[in-house]
């Protein structure tokens, strides 16, 4: 899998460890994003990994 910008971070942040809320927290402050659109982007992302197996939460 390649990713990139938001993703990658995502992806590198969802460690078993954190919460979506803190990696929510953790892309917001990246990206100099609101946490509610940092959220939103967070959820939107493991939504559309679901049928991968990758992540479970």
């Amino acid at each position: 899998m390649l990713l990139d910008g938001p993703a990658e971070l995502i992806y590198r942040l969802a460690d078993g460890a954190r919460t979506v809320t803190d990696i929510a927290d953790g892309v917001a402050e990246e990206y100099g994003i609101d946490r509610a659109e940092a959220l939103a982007d967070v959820l939107e992302f493991l939504g559309d990994q679901d049928d991968s197996g990758i992540f479970q939460w």
